[in-house]
């Protein structure tokens, strides 16, 4: 007999898979977790649901459930060396420096979170053989981890599709795998030198052993999670990383909004995160900003929207009451008493010295808050004064390293001071602390048109394109030098045009 599934039930069964798995399940996703909920009824030989979703409040029934669920709902789409440059900064960078830090019997040891099939634990051991010979196996520890018991199964077989081996070098692939009966057989030596161990990051934290590992990798993960998910996760990652320890995410992750325990590197083309010597588990969100991160938008990755949204970023410029909107600084206690309208009026007028002269009017503690400082900053850049707002983005920068509009008026500044390196490396910072950043990708593009590479600056410019046809006005305002929607786009246009005509 085929049980009853009704609203209520499903509801009670969507909420364990995301508190157990971190996944924010969508109402189109109903048809499907009702054939699942009906599979997992027959299997646990329950005629109705109350009885089943009553019993994983058991520990352990909870647990086997998880990983069963897991298997239905986990993605597993990884291969070697996926992202390099994320290895040749491991490999340049910072397992180099954990291995100066590393006091003697202690072995170097790195997670891969995640690691679905294994690739990612497997690549950093081929990594660590090429690049550390010197280093014996005996004194490496490295741990793969995921929820999903199948993956891990598999992962332990090391056995590979050539599918997963697409970006090997032909080299790599002879040197490392034997083909058998169409699929790839890791060295031995290597399936070794890996562990694996299921374990959910959404696991309480005595599950995380504390400070045990110099280096994490956890990428495209936190993607799929929730944002309450997401924070704890990366509290318990936080937890388990070792004091000036590194943590790689995925391209389109960042902990922008998230996290204060960690400064971004930015080196071999790419950014990853070192966590500060005495960082502790703290939310870099304060309560009413952690609500915010209910929302998404339709276009945007959830948790890359909502990550954004919620971090220290003036998105609307003000608020019904005149204030800026965005997280709070973390030294406000309150509801700031200042308003800010008169001077962003300003500031829309060209009355730069007038809307300057309307800040400086606000009482001493609204200048702890880094919105202050970045409509400063803004106003400065736009009447020229470099020098000071060099000044003040670096100071905005101190209180919050992820404020990706100090980076890209930072980058402004650099620009016109000819210093097109540094305003290149501040542009792609702040678009990648904040992927709906349309200014950053359009300068970018304009940076590319003087270094002469064309493709580059067409695909900077096209992206820019589409990011200006929904970016907010307030942003334009604060970040489009003078210049409408409409103008940016008839700019990234004709620059796209030219490109085309020249390649």
């Amino acid at each position: 007999m085929t049980p009853s599934i009704d609203s209520f039930h499903l509801d009670r069964f969507k909420r364990f898979i995301t508190d157990a798995l971190g996944f924010p399940l969508e109402d189109d996703a109903a048809v499907s977790l009702d054939a699942l909920l009906r599979d997992r009824l027959r299997a646990s030989s329950h005629a109705k649901p109350d009885a089943y979703l009553e019993e994983l409040r058991d520990p352990i029934l909870r647990g086997r459930e998880v990983g069963v669920i897991a298997q239905r709902l986990t993605i597993g789409e990884t291969y070697f060396f996926r992202v390099p440059e994320h290895f040749d900064a491991l490999a340049e960078v910072a397992l180099p420096d954990r291995l100066r830090s590393r006091q003697a019997p202690t072995p170097l040891r790195i997670l891969s979170a995640g690691c679905a099939s294994g690739e990612e634990a497997y690549t950093i051991a081929m990594l660590m053989r090429e690049r550390f010979p010197e280093i014996p196996p005996s004194e490496v520890a490295i741990a793969g981890m995921d929820v999903n018991p199948a993956f891990l199964s598999n992962a332990r077989q090391a056995r590979f599709s050539s599918w997963s081996l697409r970006s090997l070098a032909p080299d790599r692939r002879a040197r490392y795998f034997r083909e058998q009966n169409h699929s790839f057989h890791l060295d031995p030596d290597l399936a070794t030198a890996v562990t694996f161990t299921e374990r959910n990051l959404l696991a309480d934290a005595p599950a995380w052993e504390n400070e045990a590992f110099d280096v994490i990798f956890c990428r495209n993960v936190l993607i799929y999670f929730s944002p309450d998910a997401c924070r704890k996760a990366l509290d318990n990652l936080t937890r388990a990383l070792a004091p000036g320890g590194y943590l790689f995410l995925g391209p389109a992750e960042s902990l922008r909004g998230i996290s204060r325990a960690f400064r971004l590197i930015h080196s071999h083309e790419t950014f990853y995160y070192q966590k500060k010597p005495d960082a502790s588990v703290v939310p870099a969100v304060s309560a009413s900003a952690a609500s915010a991160l209910a929302a998404s938008a339709p276009d945007a990755s959830p948790w890359v929207d909502t990550v954004t949204r919620a971090s220290a970023r003036i998105a609307r410029l003000a608020n019904r009451n005149g204030r800026l909107e965005g997280t709070p600084s973390t030294d406000r206690t309150g509801e700031a008493a200042w308003s800010l309208t008169s001077a962003l009026e300003r500031f829309k007028q060209e009355r730069f010295t007038e809307a300057l002269d309307g800040l400086k009017a606000l009482p001493p503690e609204a200048w702890r808050d880094p919105e202050v400082l970045l409509l400063q900053a803004a106003i400065l850049t736009n009447a020229g004064d470099r020098p000071e707002a060099e000044r003040l983005c670096r100071q905005i920068l101190a209180l919050d390293e992820f404020s990706a509009g100090a980076h890209y008026l930072l980058a402004l500044c650099r620009e016109q001071a000819d210093d097109l390196e540094a305003a290149k490396r501040h542009n792609e910072t702040a678009a990648y602390l904040d992927p709906a950043f349309a200014m950053p990708r359009l300068h970018l593009g304009l940076l590319a048109i003087r270094g002469g590479q064309l493709p580059q600056a067409r695909r900077e410019l096209e992206r820019a394109q589409v990011l200006l046809s929904r970016e907010e006005e307030s942003r334009i305002l604060l970040y489009g030098g003078g210049f409408n929607r409409e103008a940016l786009m008839g700019l990234c246009a004709a620059e796209i045009r030219r490109c085309k005509e020249a390649t």
